[in-house]
């Protein structure tokens, strides 16, 4: 809503990616990657991230290690979790604390999450780059700053479609991660194989909705500060024909959701 805001845009159909850390769902769960067909009337959700438990609630968010954890525990299961970087990873925690992970991973108490900040502090932990965060989004832009481009394949990630919502599976960026940790990839490296990865999979399902017909792409939320993910996107989504929309002229994060909420609500008190 913002971006129409900035745009002055009150009609139309739109196709939306919101892609951040902490959104309350209206699901109850912690949304913060989904994509959305809305106007001012409402919104369809058509995609997101696979779910993954937040062990300890806000405190997976402080604590990168406990969303990788999480993430490694919950889409690859015990069977590969025995051998290589990943068992290093996991006895890089306190006995006593991964027992209380291990808890709330599984026993459902924990918040599910969609979130794609959430994964880019995960993927962060994961690579020695940030295993707790001092200040807001240090995992996930350090991640960024340590990318290194060089000429490889996305992660080939499998997204299942029930007829109502696409959901994007997460095992296969896990178990690829790991392998290539194992067999001497740079942090850099796969950090930006990472990142083709996010964008290109996340572009497909725009480019493949965008087919019903809709007036613009809208891309929104704080994960969109990061440049390398918006450069890759709007050059896939760009090339294949679609109008794409972001905010220019105010802030891509939470700092403008309330111009967001006050352009819907002038909206509605007008009608």
């Amino acid at each position: 809503l913002s971006v129409l805001a900035e745009k002055g845009l009150v009609n139309g159909r739109f196709l939306g990616l919101s892609a951040d850390g902490t959104g309350y769902g209206s699901d109850g769960a912690v949304w913060g990657c989904e994509v959305m067909a809305f106007d001012l009337s409402g919104f369809q959700r058509l995609a997101h991230l696979e779910y993954t438990p937040m062990p300890g609630g806000e405190t997976a968010i402080r604590k990168p290690y406990r969303m990788a954890y999480s993430y490694i525990r919950t889409h690859i299961g015990d069977i590969d979790c025995g051998r290589g970087y990943v068992k290093e990873f996991i006895s890089s925690i306190d006995e006593e604390e991964r027992s209380m992970l291990n808890f709330a991973i599984k026993s459902g108490v924990s918040p599910q999450t969609s979130s794609l900040g959430r994964l880019f502090d995960g993927v962060s932990c994961l690579l020695g780059i940030c295993r707790v965060n001092t200040y807001e989004a240090e995992g996930a832009m350090k991640l960024e700053a340590t990318a290194e481009e060089y000429n490889t394949e996305p992660y080939k990630l499998e997204v299942i479609d029930d007829g109502s919502v696409k959901t994007v599976r997460l095992r296969e960026l896990f178990t690829g991660i790991l392998s290539d940790i194992d067999g001497g990839l740079s942090p850099g490296e796969v950090s930006y194989r990472f990142h083709i990865t996010i964008a290109d999979v996340l572009s497909g399902i725009l480019i493949d909705e965008a087919r019903v017909g809709y007036d613009a792409v809208v891309l929104s939320g704080g994960c969109f500060q990061n440049l390398l993910i918006l450069r890759l996107m709007m050059k896939r989504l760009r090339a294949s024909g679609i109008e794409v929309l972001y905010n220019v002229n105010t802030p891509i994060n939470d700092a403008n959701i309330c111009i967001g909420q006050a352009f819907y609500g002038g909206y509605r008190l007008g009608r």
